[in-house]
């Protein structure tokens, strides 16, 4: 007898607007710091953070708050995580233009554990050719990455 699960999850192909860079979230002091700028901002257009634990529901936490500079937009939001919380949280920007259409950005994700706060972010998530991670801060020391599959099988290691 053999018992399989499968877990699938689905990220809409909606690509977001070229005009967005920037996208980074980072932990400090069990709070995440979420920016991304907006290049030739449309007023018409909205960008509110949405977060996740599985991936799969997304709430919307607000839009953050914005700086103009010349054609730059400069959004940053603060996300305070509960204490007792321990796990990812997904992070990803859902833009409606005036028209009412929607795309989302990117997922980045943060991990929080409670013998320490993670000092990276690593993107992007899902991933078909490769990952990126991002350290908060300049750290010093070596370090082992290794990816494990959804069965808990290391996959690469260095």
């Amino acid at each position: 007898r053999l018992n399989v699960e499968l877990v699938y999850y689905w990220c809409p192909f909606s690509v977001l607007a070229t005009n967005i860079s920037g996208f980074n979230a980072s932990l400090t002091n069990n709070n995440v710091f979420v920016e991304w700028q907006v290049n030739n901002p449309q007023p018409t257009n909205k960008y509110e953070i949405e977060m996740s634990t599985d991936g799969k529901e997304f709430k919307n936490l607000g839009e953050g708050i914005s700086a103009l500079s010349g054609n730059v937009a400069r959004y940053k939001f603060m996300y305070n995580v509960n204490q007792n919380f321990m796990g990812k949280l997904l992070f990803r920007i859902r833009q409606t233009n005036y028209a009412g259409k929607i795309s989302y950005s990117e997922i980045r994700s943060i991990v929080v554990n409670k013998n320490h706060t993670a000092n990276y972010s690593l993107y992007p998530n899902p991933s078909v050719t490769g990952v990126n991670i991002q350290f908060v801060k300049n750290t010093d020391g070596n370090y082992e990455v290794a990816l494990i599959n959804s069965i808990g099988q290391s996959v690469f290691q260095k």
